[in-house]
C-alpha cells in the first residue's frame, strides 16, 4: 500500500479511543507500518483485528506508558519488529474529570497533570533514541482547543493542555538539533475528541445551538483531523516544527475576534414557537394562537433628515430584522414578515435594502410580503385565533377594530418571560457588549485627566464604543461632575468640570441589540481627595458585600438583594461619618433609601 507514509513506521498511543483508531486507520491507508499501544488488552486486540481486516500492517502491545520500564520495553519491541521509528502520535486517554478547577483536590491535580503532561513528555522523551535514526523523525501531540480558551467544566484538563502546548514548543527547539520535528494538533468541540467537554454528552438541541457558534455550522467527527496528522508525519512537512495546528471549523476566529456570532435564524424561529406555546397556555379556550408584532418607525430631525433608527426590541428579539415600519405575523403554521416596499428613488436616499431571500435567511420566516398586503392578510388569518399583541401599537390602524374582536394576551409580558433564559449566543453577545463597555470607559478615564467639560467625556465615550465595532452609545449617557451627580438622570452633559471634581459616568454601548449599562466614578485630577476616597471606599465595600451575597444566597431574590444593599450602605455611611453620630441604624437605613448614589452602587 502506497501513500504519503509509504514505508514509514508510526507509533500511536491509546488506540482504543475513537480518535486514536481514526488516526491509525488513516495513517495505515497512507502506507504506514503501524505499532499501536493501549492499557486495555481486549480493546487493543479489537482495534488491531479491525485494522488487520482492512489489510493494514499493524502490530500492538498492551503497555502502561506511565511506567519507565514499560516505555523502554515498548520501543525495544518496535525496533525488533520494524527496525526504525519515524513518527510518534501521542494521543491522550479520554478525560473523565469534570468540575470547577477551584474545587480540585491535590490528587485530582496530580492525576490530570501526570496523565496529560508528564506521560506525554516521558513517552516522547523515550522515543528520541529511535526517532533520531529516522531521516524525518516526528512527534505529534494531540491536544485540545481548551488549551487556548479554557472551559469551566474541564478546567484542570484545559490547564494541562495549555502546558502541553508549551512542551511542544520547548521540545521542538531542543530536538531540532537531532533532526526531530515536534508539532501538535488541537481539536475543538469534536465528537469523541476525548476532552470530556460539555459537548461530549450534549443532546441534539444543544448540539444544534453549539453548531451555530462554529463558522462551518456543524459539530464534526474526530476523524476529520486525521488528514492533517498524516501530512505532519509525512516528508511534505519536513520543514514544519514547533507549530500548533488548530482543527475546529473556525471556532478560534469567533473566540479571538472582537465580535461574537450574530443570532441565527434558527434561534428566532425557536423564540417564535416558544412564544406561541406560552401564549396557548394563557388562553382559556383551545383555539389556535397567532402573534402580531409591529416594528418601530423612523422619526425626523427635520424634513428628509431622520434620527438614527432604533428597532423595537421585541420585534428584533422575534425576527432579527432592523428595517423600519415592518410587521411580523406568525402562528403554528406560518411566519410572515411585512416590509415597506422599496424603489430605485428611495434607494438613492436610504441605500439598498435587504432582498426578500436575505430577510428570510436573517429571520427564518417562511415568507416576506409588502406592507400593503398586511391588513388583508391579517384579516383573513385571525378569525378563529387568540392574539398575542400590544393593542396600543395598532390604535392608529383601521385594523384595530378587527383585532379587538379577538381574545388577546399582551405580547410584552409573555416575551419578557421568555427573555429570562438566555441562549449561548445571547450570553456571548452580553459578555462582549459588557466587555466593550468596560474597555471603553477605562480607556476614556485613562485619557481623561483634567478634561474641562462633560461634553468632551460624552464624545470620547462615543468614539471608544464605535471604534470597537458597536453601534455606539445604547442611550444618552449620564456624565455628571461634582454635585450634578446627585441628579440621577442628568443627561445634559454640557457643564464645565472643576479640577477637584469627581465625575459620575453611567453609560453603555449597543452590540447587535444587546446593551451594557456601566457606572464609574473617578476624580478628573487622577487623585481622590480624602473625602472622596472615604465615600468611594464605602461604596466599594457595599459593592463587595452585594457580590458575596449574590454568590452565596439561594434562593436569590432581587428585592432582598436591594434591601441588603441599603442595609450595607446605612452601616458604612454611619462609619464614614456621612450621617450624624446620633442617628440610629433604622434612621440611617431610611435615609439611604433616598440617597441618589444608591442608584449606582451595584453597577460595575
Amino acid at each position: 500500500m502506497s501513500g504519503l507514509l509509504g514505508g514509514k513506521t508510526v507509533l500511536i498511543t491509546n488506540i482504543s479511543t475513537p480518535l486514536g483508531y481514526s488516526i491509525a486507520q488513516r495513517l495505515g491507508f497512507a502506507g504506514a507500518n503501524l505499532f499501536v499501544s493501549d492499557t486495555h488488552d481486549q480493546k487493543l486486540r479489537k482495534a488491531v483485528h479491525k485494522l488487520n481486516e482492512h489489510g493494514l500492517n499493524v502490530a500492538g502491545a498492551v503497555v502502561d506508558v506511565s511506567n519507565k520500564d514499560n516505555r523502554k520495553k515498548l520501543f525495544e519491541e518496535i525496533e525488533n519488529k520494524f527496525k526504525v521509528l519515524d513518527s510518534v502520535i501521542v494521543n491522550n486517554p479520554v478525560n473523565s474529570l469534570r468540575g470547577n478547577i477551584a474545587d480540585a483536590t491535590k490528587m485530582e491535580l496530580d492525576d490530570v497533570y501526570n496523565k496529560y503532561l508528564t506521560v506525554p513528555f516521558r513517552t516522547a522523551q523515550a522515543a528520541v533514541p529511535l526517532l533520531s535514526k529516522s531521516t524525518n523523525g516526528s512527534i505529534i501531540f494531540m491536544t485540545s482547543f481548551a488549551a487556548f480558551s479554557p472551559f469551566e467544566d474541564i478546567g484542570l484538563y484545559s490547564a494541562a493542555q495549555t502546558a502541553l502546548l508549551g512542551l511542544c514548543k520547548a521540545a521542538s527547539q531542543s530536538l531540532g538539533k537531532k533532526k526531530i520535528r515536534v508539532n501538535s494538533v488541537s481539536l475543538g468541540m469534536m465528537k469523541d475528541d476525548g476532552s470530556g467537554g460539555f459537548w461530549s454528552d450534549a443532546n441534539d438541541s444543544q448540539l444544534a445551538q453549539l453548531a451555530q457558534m462554529i463558522p462551518l455550522g456543524r459539530i464534526p467527527k474526530s476523524s476529520e483531523c486525521t488528514a492533517l496528522v498524516e501530512f505532519l508525519a509525512s516528508d511534505r512537512a519536513k520543514y514544519i516544527t514547533g507549530e500548533n495546528c488548530v482543527v475546529n471549523g473556525g471556532v478560534s476566529v469567533r473566540f479571538f475576534s472582537h465580535r461574537p456570532p450574530p443570532i441565527q435564524a434558527e434561534e428566532f424561529s425557536r423564540r417564535r414557537n416558544a412564544l406561541l406555546t406560552v401564549g396557548e397556555s394563557e388562553f382559556k379556550s383551545s383555539s389556535p394562537v397567532a402573534a402580531i408584532v409591529r416594528g418601530a418607525s423612523r422619526t425626523q430631525y427635520a424634513p428628509d433628515v431622520y434620527y438614527p433608527f432604533k428597532q423595537c426590541s421585541y420585534f428584533r428579539y422575534l425576527s432579527g430584522v432592523v428595517l423600519p415600519d415592518s410587521f411580523l405575523f406568525f402562528d403554528k403554521k406560518k411566519s410572515v414578515l411585512f416590509i415597506k416596499e422599496s424603489s430605485e428613488y428611495s434607494a438613492l436616499w436610504d441605500g439598498c435594502r435587504y432582498s426578500e431571500s436575505e430577510l428570510e435567511k436573517i429571520s427564518g420566516v417562511d415568507q416576506v410580503l409588502g406592507l400593503k398586503e398586511f391588513e388583508g392578510f391579517v384579516s383573513k388569518n385571525i378569525s378563529d385565533k387568540g392574539l398575542i399583541l400590544e393593542a396600543d401599537d395598532f390604535k392608529d390602524y383601521p385594523l384595530i377594530e378587527v383585532l379587538m374582536r379577538r381574545p388577546q394576551n399582551r405580547l410584552k409580558l409573555l416575551v419578557d418571560k421568555l427573555r429570562w433564559i438566555k441562549s449561548p449566543q445571547e450570553i456571548e453577545l452580553m459578555k462582549r457588549t459588557c466587555a466593550i463597555g468596560s474597555e471603553s470607559i477605562n480607556s476614556m478615564i485613562k485619557k481623561g485627566k483634567f478634561i474641562k467639560n462633560e461634553a468632551h467625556i460624552a464624545g470620547r465615550l462615543e468614539y471608544e464604543y464605535r471604534r470597537r465595532e458597536t453601534a455606539g452609545a445604547a442611550y444618552p449617557p449620564v456624565v455628571a461632575a461634582g454635585a450634578r451627580a446627585n441628579t440621577i438622570h442628568y443627561i445634559d452633559a454640557d457643564q464645565d468640570i472643576n479640577p477637584g471634581d469627581c465625575v459620575l459616568v453611567d453609560a453603555g454601548c449597543d452590540l447587535d441589540g444587546y446593551v451594557s449599562d456601566i457606572s464609574r466614578n473617578f476624580p478628573v485630577s487622577g487623585r481622590f481627595t480624602d473625602v472622596q476616597r472615604t465615600l468611594y471606599e464605602a461604596l466599594e465595600a457595599v459593592h463587595g458585600e452585594c457580590l458575596e451575597y449574590v454568590n452565596n444566597q439561594r434562593p436569590l431574590k432581587l428585592n432582598e438583594l436591594y434591601f441588603k444593599m441599603l442595609r450595607s450602605m446605612a452601616r458604612y455611611f454611619r462609619e464614614a461619618g456621612v450621617f450624624d453620630s446620633g442617628i440610629c441604624e433604622e434612621e440611617a437605613y431610611g435615609v439611604s433609601l433616598h440617597v441618589n448614589i444608591s442608584f449606582y452602587a451595584l453597577k460595575i
